[in-house]
């Protein structure tokens, strides 16, 4: 055995390693940014419908308020 193809060895496996972990790492990030951002585009839809909503509600009170006076 040779004590310093062992150890280059050993080095290229870490940094094998090391690399499929920061990949992985990268991927998990990149997955939950874009899920963090779905929630957050359908919690916008979501308000902006509710204020349509309350809108369209507010318009209707009023009118149905006028023709009663």
């Amino acid at each position: 055995f040779n004590r310093g193809e062992d150890v280059h060895e050993a080095i290229l496996f870490l940094q094998k390693e090391h690399e499929t972990i920061l990949s992985g790492l990268h991927t998990q990030i990149e997955d939950l940014q874009k899920a963090k951002c779905d929630e957050l585009t359908f919690e916008t839809h979501s308000k902006a419908h509710s204020v349509k909503r309350r809108r369209h509600f507010a318009k209707e009170s009023v009118r149905v308020a006028k023709r009663r006076h």
